[in-house]
C-alpha cells in the first residue's frame, strides 16, 4: 500500500530529528523521537525527548494549479515538542538549555541542502511558531515546521511540483 505525501514528510522529519547525536556534531544526544497515540498513553516525557505531531493538513488554494486533473496544494503544520527535565541541583540555566535544544532541532531539520523539499515531497517549507512551556516536572517548547506540497486531485500519494 502506498504512503501518503503527508506521511512521507512526517517520516522524514522524524528521521532527521533522530540524527541529533553528539557523534553527528550536535551538542547532545536526543533521548527519543516519538509519535504518540491520540491520548498520549504510550509516552512519558524524558529529558531531551522529542515528539512529532502532524495535525490536520490545511488547504492552500492560492498555490493550486489548473489542469485535468487539477493539482491541489496543502500546508502541513508539523509540531515538534521538546521536553527538558533538569535536575533541581543543576547549575544549567533553563532558557539556555531550551534555546540550545531548539537550535539543534532546526539544524537537524535543515541538514540537507534541499531540506525544504523533504525528499521531493514538498516545494517549500517555512518555520512557524515557537512557544515555550513549563509544568511541574518538565519544561520545553513547541516548534512548528510547515511544509507546502501539491498532489493531483486524484492521487494523494504522489507529490507534484
Amino acid at each position: 500500500m502506498p504512503t501518503s505525501v503527508q506521511e512521507q514528510i512526517v517520516a522524514i522529519v522524524k528521521t532527521r530529528l533522530e540524527s541529533i547525536t553528539i557523534a553527528n556534531g550536535y551538542s547532545f544526544d536526543v533521548a527519543s523521537v516519538d509519535r504518540v497515540n491520540r491520548l498520549g498513553e504510550d509516552f512519558t516525557p524524558r529529558h531531551l525527548s522529542l515528539v512529532v505531531v502532524a495535525p490536520d493538513e490545511e488547504r492552500n488554494t492560492e498555490h493550486d494549479r489548473p489542469g485535468n486533473p487539477p493539482v491541489t496544494a496543502y500546508r502541513l503544520p508539523i509540531a515538534i515538542h521538546a521536553f527538558i527535565r533538569l535536575s533541581d541541583k543543576t547549575a544549567a540555566i533553563e532558557d539556555t538549555t531550551v534555546n540550545d535544544v531548539a537550535a539543534n532541532v532546526k539544524k537537524a531539520i535543515t541538514s540537507a541542502a534541499d531540506w525544504y523539499t523533504f525528499g521531493g515531497n514538498s516545494y517549500l517549507a517555512d518555520w512557524g511558531t515557537f512557544e515555550k512551556f513549563e509544568s511541574t516536572d518538565h519544561m520545553g517548547f513547541t516548534l512548528q515546521i510547515i511544509p507546502l506540497y501539491r498532489v493531483s486531485e486524484l492521487d494523494p500519494f504522489t507529490a507534484l511540483p
